[in-house]
């Protein structure tokens, strides 16, 4: 075989091998894509994986790791998933780059992390010109303020999303704005109280934050403990008193007391989490605090 032969059969050679490879790639794509379709969110994680390995320049790369990012939050591995969203945001660009920030956005806030989630936001309000997006990122901005209840805040950003829209959209958003103006009445427990009743009536501090059978729990076993301590007193064994309440009884009396404080945090958690549910679906954005 002659000089031109071999240089023939080398091109035909890279070229069929660079088929190949085509072919392997969107074979590789497609199965990840199909297991992730199925809900195979992990398996579909090794094939994502293995495109981006062997095809890290391929312009899918990117689709890839968005994939990884969304495939791990799903599974509830929200550092994983942050690491594939942070891969997928450094190769993106236009409309992709958009979706990629926003699901890091979307993850820090449900980390509860409002720096970084308003670091994203701002970031993108730096980049984006169209008015939709500046209007939607406007919102987010005041949803993640309102996590921390600084409600003239979140006013101030909902103002800047409402200046600029327009029909559908406005009515939206001013009802938003008077959903923060005139919030709905919310009943809070006091952790504080909860705690001094709870000393005073076992198990009634646990009742004052709705947790009935908890607080039924703790008042029978605290009434059976309680029984014999009186009953000791009763029999003037004073020094038996003292000793089964400091090495019996004084763990459950003082630990409900501290489970009731704690249980009345936990009330108003879900008081302002379905207050905050609430923004969210006005403004039709649910699903970024589930």
């Amino acid at each position: 075989m002659g000089k031109r032969g071999r240089i023939a059969c080398g091109t035909v050679l890279v070229l069929v091998c660079g088929l190949i490879g085509a072919c392997g790639a969107e074979s590789t794509l497609g199965f990840a894509d199909a297991l992730y379709a199925e809900g195979a969110y992990y398996e579909s994680i090794t094939e994502y994986l293995r495109y981006a390995y062997f095809f890290p320049e391929a312009p899918q790369a990117t689709h890839a790791w968005f994939r990884i990012g969304s495939a791990y939050e799903r599974g509830g591995f929200l550092k994983r998933a942050e690491l594939g969203f942070l891969q997928a945001s450094e190769r993106a660009t236009g409309e992709a780059h958009l979706a990629v920030r926003l699901a890091l956005a979307r993850l820090y806030v449900r980390q509860e992390r409002t720096d970084e989630a308003m670091a994203v936001y701002r970031d993108l309000l730096e980049r984006l010109s169209t008015r939709s997006d500046r209007i939607d990122i406007h919102l987010r901005c005041s949803l993640l303020v309102m996590q921390q209840f600084r409600v003239e805040k979140a006013l101030e950003w909902a103002q800047l999303a409402y200046e600029p829209s327009a029909g559908q959209e406005r009515a939206k958003i001013r009802g938003y704005i008077d959903h923060l103006q005139d919030p709905p009445l919310i009943s809070y427990r006091s952790p504080g109280l909860a705690r001094w009743i709870s000393y005073v009536v076992p198990g009634s501090g646990q009742f004052y934050a709705g947790q009935y059978r908890r607080g039924l729990k703790a008042m029978l076993l605290n009434g059976v403990l309680g029984f014999v301590a009186f009953g000791l007193l009763a029999d003037k064994l004073y020094l038996e008193a003292a000793g089964y309440y400091a090495i019996v009884w004084s763990r459950y009396h003082l630990g409900n007391a501290l489970v009731a404080e704690r249980a009345a945090e936990e009330y108003n958690r879900a008081v302002q989490r379905r207050y905050l549910d609430s923004l969210y679906r006005s403004v039709g954005l649910a699903e970024e605090i589930r």
